[in-house]
């Protein structure tokens, strides 16, 4: 089976480092085909442009499969954290706050519908990685509403169940400001964990900001989802160099 990744322009100014290693450079070692789309925020047109591709390669007698991006497409991406929500609460369930990085939704919306299915009332917290938290909140009920027919059920997840936290979003989407390069340091340097400047630093920098504001109560015990994207450290390189 052939794979075509499909590239967005989300962060310009960026160097050539950012466009040709870290995880532009993973999909070309395991043998993908890249393509780009010169914009970064239009997902219906991203979309569109993969299916023109499709459309071609079904011309050639091929059967591809499309991944969409935008609202409105079936959230098969989050059917994956569903049953990683329900992998989890089978090893542990004595957790009171998961925090995970909310970014399309699918990993957040993914991760709470199968926290929720395994019997967990853990309050699932996203930190926002792509936009802030009030258009996140509209994603994210998109998103779950979609999942109700994957999963063959009613809608149980309402806005009463969607907590965000956009204080580390900083200038934007790919941007790593203070609080996330503060982030990425407290984990290395403290625990040995590496964090990618993109979307798991992102998602850490809540958890001391939570528990700093009073939020995440002490003794709380907390599970963050380290999402991997370490590769995404070497895209960074130059601007990882200056911060530390």
């Amino acid at each position: 089976m052939a794979t075509i990744v499909q590239l967005e322009n989300r962060v310009p100014e960026m160097d050539e480092l950012y466009h040709s290693s870290g995880n532009v450079l993973l999909p070309r070692i395991l043998g993908a085909e890249l393509i780009r789309y010169p914009e970064g925020e239009v997902e219906d047109g991203s979309d569109a442009a993969l299916r023109e591709r499709a459309r071609l390669l079904q011309d050639e007698g091929r059967r591809p499969f499309v991944i969409p991006l935008a609202p409105g497409n079936p959230p098969y991406g989050a059917l994956g954290y569903v049953k990683a929500g329900q992998e989890i609460t089978s090893q542990a369930h004595d957790f009171d706050f998961v925090i995970v990085p909310s970014g399309s939704g699918l990993t957040h919306a993914g991760l709470l519908v199968g926290l929720r299915q395994a019997g967990s009332s853990a309050r699932v917290i996203g930190s926002c990685v792509r936009r802030s938290a009030e258009p996140q909140l509209d994603r994210m009920v998109q998103v779950l509403d979609g999942l109700s027919p994957l999963r063959g059920s009613e809608p149980a997840e309402g806005e009463c169940c969607i907590h965000l936290w956009d204080e580390a979003l900083a200038s934007g989407y790919g941007k790593p400001g203070e609080t996330t390069v503060e982030a990425m340091r407290m984990m290395a340097q403290r625990e040995g964990i590496l964090l990618d400047p993109v979307y798991s630093a992102k998602a850490f920098a809540a958890v001391p900001a939570l528990i700093l504001s009073g939020v995440i109560p002490e003794g709380s015990r907390v599970l963050f989802l380290h999402t991997g994207g370490l590769a995404a450290m070497f895209g960074y390189q130059k601007t990882l160099e200056k911060a530390f």
